[in-house]
């Protein structure tokens, strides 16, 4: 992923041929997140983080592509410290039923460290494994297509990545109203909200994520 730094407190006038590269794939780093999301142009760009202390490594952004997990951050040599977890996760369980509800997702920590600066801020997301909307060689459960869908969260900004390229992606309130909509760009999708949890709607396909 690549990383842009724009050091100017008022976002500068953008014009169109400054923004022939691609703002799904590249992390904007500012000194004003909030003024950057709002002005036309800057706005466009899918990971906006504030510009790292001079001794602080930035914070990671989390994605997701080819079977792989991603992390990037504008620090120069920096190497990422990463915790997964999940719920699924168990030994030596006592289950009477002879069925079992798994969660079918990781949760992701990573913050990154440099020579000669401090540890950055955590960077969190989830990873859910979702069948694939592609076309199925059979209808045996076990051995359906699946995906990984990693989903990030951070001030305001809800974030899907490892979704298919044009892939339509619908974001819901708990109540079911119909926040926005957004095709894929570079297999990322997101939005603005205020909404404490939304609904991500890509086909049959619905995650739920809490907003932070």
């Amino acid at each position: 992923m690549n990383t842009l730094t724009c050091l100017a407190q008022t976002p500068p006038a953008a014009t169109d041929a400054f923004f022939d590269f691609n703002t799904a794939n590249c992390v904007l780093y500012v000194p004003d997140v909030d003024a950057y999301r709002a002005a036309e142009g800057w706005k466009y760009f899918t990971y906006i983080n504030n510009v790292p202390s001079a001794n602080t490594c930035g914070k990671p952004v989390i994605a997701y592509s080819n079977g792989k997990l991603h992390f990037s951050d504008e620090t120069e040599g920096a190497k990422y410290h990463c915790t997964i977890t999940s719920p699924d996760v168990m030994s030596d369980v006592l289950n009477k039923t002879g069925t079992m509800e798994l969660s079918a997702y990781y949760d992701i920590s990573v913050y990154a460290t440099a020579a000669g600066y401090n540890p950055s801020d955590k960077a969190t997301a989830k990873l859910y494994w979702v069948k694939d909307d592609g076309n199925l060689t059979t209808d045996n459960i076990n051995s359906a297509k699946m995906r990984g869908v990693v989903v990030s969260t951070d001030g305001g900004i809800v974030r899907l990545s490892g979704l298919n390229d044009g892939e339509l992606v619908q974001f819901y309130a708990i109540d079911g109203k119909l926040l926005g909509r957004q095709n894929a760009i570079s297999g990322t999708a997101s939005i603005s909200t205020s909404e404490p949890i939304i609904v991500c709607k890509m086909g049959e396909t619905r995650i739920k994520a809490r907003v932070e």
